[in-house]
């Protein structure tokens, strides 16, 4: 945003942020709030290529022990594994598969749930994102990926950064190709220690965050199950045997609130 000369006080104005920094990169954030703040960015830069951009910042330095997991992948076919099975420790609000389609390799893109206005911005996002880490970890790969989107192209000049690849427009998914014989190519800087490593801390990531979702949806239940009398947060905290104070950080930590859920 400041690249488009908007003051962040502007863009969070609402928001339950009064700035971002780098202490909030392995923050979660509500999707209600991320859909307002994605919302306004989108107004406020009046800029087509917002999602491309954003997308490009994201390098694998980003993207903390999943980005060094895949910096250390073996080859192409390991580092997609990856990314299927731990897309969710960096971008929750989708699902990637992949599978052989004939000669090509293909990661597709999936929304979880209806994504609406911010749909189109979100998907850039993670396309070109995913883009930039295959170009780093093996950069001659560029002129061979193939980037379908969704849409029609109707922003021009928009995607001219991506030029270096195959574009496609009004698909049936978002996805990015890659020919089938590069994925057991060794990506250069492979590091099988360190990539194993990276693994498991990404596992124990993953299941934490499995654990603490948890809590949302039994807070959820509870209330469903008492909405003639809806308990305050202390007598909600007891029923799980820990403070409201722990409650409150369990589910703040999941990017909710008590609040935020009653009023849902």
């Amino acid at each position: 945003m400041t690249d488009f000369g908007i003051s962040h006080k502007r863009w969070l104005q609402g928001s339950p942020y009064q700035s971002i920094d780098n202490t909030m990169l392995d923050a979660t954030v509500s999707y209600d709030v991320l859909h307002n703040l994605v919302v306004k960015a989108i107004e406020l830069s009046n800029n087509p290529t917002l999602g491309v951009l954003v997308g490009h910042r994201l390098t694998l330095q980003s993207h903390g022990i999943l980005g060094y997991a895949l910096m250390n992948s073996e080859n192409l076919l390991s580092a997609a594994q990856l990314v299927e099975q731990y897309i969710s420790l960096r971008f929750p609000l989708i699902n990637i598969s992949n599978q052989y389609q004939g000669d090509q390799f293909i990661i597709e893109l999936n929304e979880k749930f209806p994504l609406n206005e911010i749909r189109n911005l979100i998907l850039e996002v993670i396309l070109v994102a995913i883009k930039s880490a295959l170009d780093q970890l093996m950069p001659q790969l560029k002129k061979h990926i193939a980037i379908s989107f969704p849409y029609a192209n109707n922003k021009e000049k928009v995607y001219d950064s991506l030029k270096d690849c195959k574009l496609i427009f009004n698909s049936s998914c978002a996805s990015i190709s890659i020919p089938k014989e590069l994925m057991l190519e060794t990506v250069p800087l492979a590091n099988l220690a360190a990539y194993k490593e990276a693994e498991i801390l990404c596992a124990k990531e993953l299941k934490n965050l499995n654990q603490e979702s948890a809590y949302k949806s039994r807070v959820k239940q509870k209330i469903l199950a008492n909405s003639e009398n809806f308990p305050s947060q202390a007598i909600m905290a007891s029923w799980f045997n820990m403070t409201s104070r722990t409650l409150h950080r369990r589910l703040i930590s999941e990017g909710t609130c008590y609040r935020e859920i009653l009023e849902d």
